[in-house]
Parts: structure tokens; sequence; C-alpha cells
């Protein structure tokens, strides 16, 4: 951010003065243990924070991807608790370079183990060739987790749709307050972020690309409100900085059309 000295993360801006993100992760309720504004979980060395959102899908891609390749693809896996397929599927990537990696040590370490074993094979009467078998089976499994893995680098086997799942994690797929059934965020596109008011019980989608310009609100609304189109759950859309109606016309901030009814809601990006 020119003036402050701050790195834009996308969801966050970091100040590296003092280690630590300026405002709150959004994804801060799935770790309660560490503090909303800590980068890396406070490990930078063993993890990287892409867009200052979760490390966690991250992690779990490249456990995900070591995982499968040292079983030979034999081990299914399980996704069900990623929430940002773009930061899964990175981890996968680097994950199937450390099985590269692995798989090749594994069929050095093990030829290297297989030759000792069948020149001392003499000088053993056979009592070598054990340890000669056990080199070859070790080089043999390293050639084919080299090869898993390299396969899987070529197909992307694994690796998660983007439409599969969002940064929105859990509120894309049942909806905030005030939108039971997901009507309007599952209409959203999956980069849209989310963050819980801090005020209200409303949530906030935001365009990472833009967060100022673009965002959806979603607000169970108030039946005690003295405006008539607070009175029922209704979304509030801004576009390139306007408030606009469920038609994509700019209205006035407060006025009925501002406030549209959530079952009318249409989401429309060229809006």
């Amino acid at each position: 951010m020119s003036g402050l000295n701050q790195y834009d993360y996308g969801a966050r801006y970091y100040d590296p003065a003092i280690a630590r993100f300026t405002t709150m992760d959004p994804m801060c309720e799935k770790y309660y243990s560490i503090s909303p504004y800590a980068y890396c979980a406070n490990n930078p060395v063993n993890r990287i924070d892409p867009d200052g959102r979760s490390f966690l899908d991250f992690v779990a891609g490249i456990i995900h991807a070591v995982g499968s390749n040292l079983a030979l693809g034999t081990i299914p896996t399980n996704t069900s608790g990623v929430s940002n397929a773009s930061h899964y599927n990175a981890g996968r990537n680097v994950g199937d370079v450390v099985s590269v990696l692995m798989g090749t040590g594994e069929t050095i370490l093990g030829t290297g183990v297989a030759a000792v074993g069948i020149a001392a094979a003499p000088e053993t009467a056979g009592a070598s060739l054990t340890v000669t078998a056990e080199g070859a089976a070790a080089a043999i499994h390293g050639l084919a987790v080299t090869e898993t893995a390299a396969k899987s680098m070529e197909t992307q086997e694994g690796r998660m749709s983007q439409a599969s799942s969002s940064s929105s994690g859990e509120k894309k797929a049942i909806g905030p307050a005030g939108d039971a059934g997901a009507n309007v965020t599952k209409q959203l596109p999956d980069e849209m972020q989310s963050n819980s008011k801090s005020t209200k019980n409303g949530t906030i989608f935001h365009d990472p690309a833009n967060p100022k310009a673009n965002s959806v609100r979603v607000e169970p609304g108030n039946p005690n409100s003295s405006n008539p189109g607070q009175q029922s759950p209704y979304v509030k859309e801004v576009r390139n900085g306007k408030i606009i109606d469920k038609n994509g016309n700019e209205v006035k901030n407060r006025t009925q059309e501002s406030h549209i009814p959530n079952e009318e809601y249409k989401y429309n990006k060229n809006n």
C-alpha cells in the first residue's frame, strides 16, 4: 500500500515492520487458538500464506499429495474439509515435487545398497544377498513413487475443481444468517470472500480483486426497522463503487430499492 509500506496480499494487508496483518483473517473461525492477525500461524519457516487467508488448505494439499504418491496412488483423498481449492491445488503441486525428490532419493539409495550387497556376496557366502534384495525393493519403490508423482503433475490428478469449493467455506453451502438455503450465496462466484460483520448479524462478500468497489451484503432483516426494505431478509450490492437495485441500476443508499429482497436477488456478473 502506497505510503504505508504494507504489502497487499489480496485478502489482507501485511505490515512487515511488525510481521503481522493489519486486519483480521477472514478464515480465523477455523482456528480459534491462533491470533487472527498472525502470519502463517507464527511459523513462516515451514508455512506460507499466499493471499492472507489460510495456510491450512495449502498444507493439506502437500500432505495428501505426498501420502498418495508414497502409496502409489492407492489411498483415496478426502477433501471434505478443504475450503479453498486454489490453495489446496497449489499444495498438491508442491507435494508432487517433494514426492519426486523423495522417490529419486530412495531409488539412488536403494540401488547403492543393492550394489554393495552384490559386491559383498562372495565374501559373505551369499548372506549379503538379503541386503541386496532389500535395496532392490527400495529402488523399485522409489522409481514407482517418482513415476506416480510425475504422472500426477502431468494429469493434475487429485486436484479440486475451482467450482467445488470457495473461500466462504460452509457459508457457501448452507448460507449465512438471512440467507437460509444459500439462495444468494450459492449464486456468487467462488472467489468472493466472506466476512461476518462485527456490529450486526449480516455477512459481506467481497470481490478480492476490488474489495472496496464490489461487494454483496446479506442481512437477516429486522421486523422492527422503520425502513420497510430492512424488515425482511435483504441484500445490498455495491458494483463499481455504486449501490445497485435488483435490475442493476444505480440507486441511492437507504432507499427501499437499495434493499433487495432475498428471494428476488439475482447475481449478474455483467452489471
